[in-house]
């Protein structure tokens, strides 16, 4: 076999592989929005909101509320807690939305 002749081959090789790799074959296609469309929540606005809690020292308090408000909704994090006359006084603190 010629040098050139080896030289086209490997080019012909070369091409063919190529074109096997960026065939839409051997793609995965990307979901249509109907596909998902049911769980996705669209939001409509957002705000940071701050609660407070008295619970008894012998209940403890929870690490996370649900909040459900004025049509906003989430879920609150303890962000501060204090002991004050034997009793719990949480702050929960986080985002909420309004779907």
């Amino acid at each position: 076999m010629t040098r050139f002749k080896f030289i086209q081959l490997s080019i012909m090789s070369l091409i063919i592989v190529l074109a096997f790799i960026s065939s839409p074959q051997g793609t995965i296609a990307a979901p249509t929005a109907n596909s998902y469309s049911e769980n996705v929540i669209e939001i409509q606005a957002s705000k940071y909101v701050t609660v407070s809690r008295v619970y008894a020292m012998s209940e403890g308090y929870p690490n996370a509320i649900q909040y459900n408000s004025g049509g906003y909704i989430g879920t609150l994090l303890v962000c501060d807690v204090r002991v004050i006359s034997g009793l719990f006084h949480a702050k929960y603190c986080g985002t909420v939305y309004r779907p």
